[in-house]
């Protein structure tokens, strides 16, 4: 459960609040993988990157999520807060 609340599950809401717009491009090889990308969040723009760090099939040993400008970056990260809130209350 530790896992699931520590990666999981701000992952789950960070796909759920920022909205891909376009895949700008893609860049890999054995051991990481770039990926450039615009997104939308509560009608604001942004350019992002996301890197992961994995050997082949392996876990991934690093993920860095980087998203400007920085006010849509704080609103996505304010939706984020209140979609994790949402999945902690009980139905």
């Amino acid at each position: 459960m530790r896992l699931l609340a520590a990666f999981v599950l701000p992952l789950d809401a960070l796909a759920r609040v920022f909205r891909v717009t376009a895949n700008v491009a893609l860049h890999g090889d054995d051991t990481e993988t770039v990926w450039f990308f615009t997104a939308e969040v509560e009608g604001k723009q942004a350019d992002g990157v996301l890197r992961v760090i994995a050997v082949h099939d392996a876990p991934a040993r690093g993920v860095t999520l980087m998203i400007r400008p920085l006010d849509t970056l704080l609103a996505g990260v304010k939706a984020m807060g209140r979609a994790l809130a949402e999945r902690a209350e009980p139905h």
